[in-house]
C-alpha cells in the first residue's frame, strides 16, 4: 500500500461554566522530518473539515452517496443495468451550488510560511473529473465564514508584471491525477503573454485533506467578475461572463443577446463590409481569432462548445482602457484533450453537430468560409503560433523546466490514487516518473511535427490558393519588427518564419528609443 504522508492537525474548543462553546480553533503542523521535508519548498494547502462533510452518504460531498445507490437500485429492479451511466446517476459529488458547499478551514503554506489561514466554503468542481478518486475543489470566502475575501500574494511573479491582484473571492484546485491534466498549465504558459485570450494565473501545489496527503494540484484564480475586474481595472458590477453552455455571472439578458447576435449574424452576408463592421463592433475580432487559432492549432478535441467562454464590460468607456469598449472577449480552459495527435485536423472537429450547434461557432464558420479578411486573420494567426509561440526553442525551454520541477509531484500523486500492483514504492515512483517524462517528450514532438501537417489541412480545408513560403527579415540598427500579432526573436539580426503566399501580412518596424525607422529594402 502507498504510505500516505500525514500532517498534525490540532482542533480545540473552549467551554465556559455555562456550558457554552467557543469557535473551533484549527491549526496544522508539518514536522519537517526526512519524510515531510520534501514539501518545505512547495505551496502546501491544508483543508480541514468535519469528515461527515466529505463522506456522509446523505450530505457528504466527496462520495456517491444515497442518491447514487437509489439510482442503481432502480436500474437493477428495471433490468436496466446495461444502460446505467455513473456520470448521470446523481452522485453527491456531482451536485453543485451552495447547498453542496461545506465549511472548511484552509491554511496555505508558501515555502514553509503561512500565507493564508481562514475558514472557507469547499465544493467539488469539474465535469468528468468528478468521477475520479482524486477530485478537484473550489473554495469560497464568505462573510459567514469570517472573511469575505482571501488576501494573498501567491500569484505575483514574473508573468504578472503590472498585475497586482491580491484579493480573491475564491480559488480553484485542479487535480493532476495524470500527465494530461497538466496540459492546462502548459497551454497557459505558452500563451500567457497573448492579449487575445484571458488566462487565470496558476501555481503548482500539494493538498493535505484532513491531515492526509491528497495529491498534486494546480491552485488557480477563479474566472469570475472579481478576476476580470482586477485584471483589466474594470468595475466588477458591470461585467457579464458566459461559460460554454450558459451564463456564468452577470446580466443574463446581455448573455442571451450574445447568443442571439452570433446566430443572427451567422446567417447574414458576412462578406459585406457593413455587416462585418457590425460584427467587429460587437465582438473583439482579435480575441475571436485568437480563440479559434489556439483551439485549432493545439488540436483541442474537447472544444469548441465546451471549455471556453466569453466576457464583456457593460459600463461607460474608461479613458485609456481598451477593455472598456463594450465588446465581447474570450477565454479558454481545460486543455486535457489537446496537444496529442500532430496530424489531427481540428477544422473538421468544429463541424461535428454538437459543436456547430453553438451560435458563436456558427458565426466563426460563416466568417471563415465567406469573409476573406477574417479567413486571412485565422491563417496568419495560426502561422504566428507556429513561427513564434510554439517553436522548438520555446517548447524545449518550457519542458526542461517541467522536467526539473514536476516529476516527483506527478509520480507521487499518481501512485497515491493508483490501483495498479507494484513490487515496491521505489519501482512505482520510478515508472511513473518515466511515464511523465515520456509524456513531455510526446508534447514536444507534437509541436515539432504540428506545423507541416496542419498547414496542409488548413490549405485544403480553406481552399487556399497559396502555399507555405519562407519569410526572412534582417535588421540593421536597433529596434524590433512586429509581424502580424508577434514580435519575433531575432538571432544575429535575422529571423525566418513561414506564411502563406497570396495572403497579406502586416509588418511594422518599431525603433528603439533614440532611433528612427529609415526604410525597407527587398
Amino acid at each position: 500500500p502507498y504510505p500516505v504522508d500525514k500532517a498534525m492537525i490540532i482542533r480545540a474548543v473552549a467551554k465556559n461554566s455555562k456550558g457554552e462553546f467557543s469557535d473551533i480553533i484549527t491549526k496544522v503542523y508539518f514536522v519537517t522530518n526526512q519524510i515531510l521535508a520534501k514539501y518545505q519548498d512547495l505551496i502546501v494547502v491544508s483543508l480541514v473539515t468535519n469528515p461527515e462533510n466529505l463522506f456522509d452518504p446523505e450530505f457528504g460531498i466527496y462520495v456517491s452517496g444515497n442518491m447514487y445507490q437509489e439510482a442503481w437500485r432502480r436500474a437493477v429492479e428495471n433490468n436496466e443495468t446495461d444502460k446505467f451511466n455513473p456520470r448521470w446517476a446523481g452522485s453527491n459529488f456531482q451536485q453543485k451550488g451552495k447547498d453542496w458547499e461545506r465549511e472548511t478551514f484552509m491554511t496555505i503554506f508558501d515555502k514553509g510560511d503561512i500565507n493564508v489561514q481562514q475558514k472557507v466554503g469547499l465544493r467539488i468542481k469539474g465535469a468528468v473529473s468528478r468521477l475520479s478518486a482524486s477530485k478537484s475543489f473550489n473554495v469560497f470566502a464568505r462573510e459567514k465564514y469570517g472573511k469575505s475575501k482571501i488576501e494573498t500574494n501567491l500569484f505575483k511573479d514574473k508573468n504578472t508584471e503590472g498585475y497586482s491582484k491580491t484579493s480573491y473571492k475564491g480559488f480553484s484546485f485542479r487535480n493532476i491525477y495524470n500527465p494530461s491534466r497538466y496540459k492546462d498549465k502548459i497551454g497557459r504558459d505558452l500563451t500567457i503573454e497573448r492579449e487575445g485570450l484571458t488566462f487565470p494565473n496558476m501555481k503548482n501545489a500539494v493538498i493535505f485533506l484532513n491531515g492526509e496527503y491528497w495529491g498534486f494540484f494546480l491552485i488557480q484564480e477563479k474566472f469570475d467578475t472579481n478576476f476580470i475586474s482586477q485584471k483589466y481595472l474594470l468595475p466588477k458590477d458591470n461585467i457579464v461572463i458566459g461559460k460554454s453552455r450558459g451564463i456564468e455571472d452577470g446580466d443574463e439578458d446581455e448573455y442571451n443577446n450574445f447568443i442571439y447576435f452570433c446566430g443572427n449574424y451567422s446567417k447574414k452576408e458576412v462578406w459585406d463590409e457593413k455587416v462585418y463592421d457590425e460584427i467587429k463592433n460587437f465582438i473583439d475580432i482579435d480575441s475571436f481569432v485568437e480563440l479559434f487559432a489556439n483551439g485549432l492549432y493545439t488540436g483541442n478535441t474537447d472544444w469548441p462548445g465546451n471549455n471556453d467562454g466569453e466576457w464583456k464590460y457593460l459600463g461607460d468607456p474608461i479613458e485609456g482602457n481598451k477593455y472598456s469598449d463594450g465588446k465581447w472577449r474570450f477565454y479558454i480552459f481545460d486543455l486535457d484533450l489537446s496537444m496529442s495527435s500532430p496530424n489531427s485536423n481540428t477544422f473538421l472537429n468544429i463541424e461535428i453537430e454538437k459543436r456547430i450547434n453553438y451560435t458563436y461557432v456558427q458565426l466563426y464558420y460563416s466568417l471563415v468560409h465567406n469573409n476573406s479578411d477574417f479567413r486571412h486573420k485565422i491563417v496568419n494567426r495560426i502561422c504566428d503560433y507556429a513561427n513564434e509561440i510554439c517553436t522548438d526553442a520555446v517548447l524545449k525551454k518550457l519542458i526542461e523546466e517541467y522536467k526539473e520541477e514536476c516529476p516527483d509531484l506527478m509520480a507521487n500523486s499518481q501512485l497515491r490514487w493508483s490501483s495498479r500492483n507494484i513490487r515496491s514504492l521505489s519501482e512505482g515512483i520510478a515508472n511513473l516518473k518515466q511515464s511523465y517524462l515520456s509524456s513531455l517528450d510526446s508534447l514536444y514532438n507534437f509541436y515539432v511535427r504540428r506545423a507541416n501537417s496542419f498547414f496542409q489541412h488548413m490549405k485544403n480545408y480553406l481552399k487556399l490558393r497559396g502555399n507555405p513560403v519562407n519569410l526572412t527579415i534582417e535588421i540593421q540598427g536597433k529596434g524590433k519588427i512586429q509581424v502580424n500579432s508577434i514580435l519575433p526573436k531575432f538571432k544575429n539580426n535575422k529571423w525566418t518564419g513561414i506564411y502563406f503566399s497570396l495572403i497579406p501580412i502586416n509588418i511594422k518596424a518599431i525603433p528603439e528609443k533614440g532611433y528612427i525607422f529609415k526604410e525597407w529594402n527587398r
